[in-house]
């Protein structure tokens, strides 16, 4: 089983990525932001919670119209040097209102950042 870090605590991750075998304890799946444009309807009615993940290069404003069915979206960081991630999140909160969980993941994520953004 994974774990994150969650409010400043470790815990299971009780999320998987597309891909993944299911997990008996995933309640909801992350999806990458080019599948869920490629057929919304398919994603958005498949039962539990549905999340995307958000490439460096993707665009915010293409999943502004999704954000309300979506109960997390998961913004990668692929090397420590990479911010673009941070601006992402931060578009997601203040021009597009996002006020579901916002996950930041990959390689590039160092810890002592993450504590930064979560006040």
């Amino acid at each position: 089983m994974r774990h994150i870090l969650r409010r400043r605590e470790v815990v299971a991750d009780d999320w998987r990525h597309l891909g993944e075998d299911a997990l008996a304890t995933a309640s909801g799946l992350i999806v990458p932001l080019a599948q869920l444009r490629s057929d919304p309807q398919r994603w958005l009615s498949a039962s539990g919670r549905l999340g995307a993940r958000l490439t460096p290069v993707d665009a915010v404003e293409e999943l502004a119209e999704l954000l309300p069915q979506l109960a997390l979206v998961a913004v990668e960081f692929p090397n420590p040097g990479d911010g673009r991630g941070y601006s992402q999140g931060r578009l997601l909160r203040e021009r597009c209102g996002f006020r579901g969980e916002l996950r930041a993941l990959g390689a590039g994520v160092r810890r002592d950042q993450v504590f930064l953004l979560a006040r």
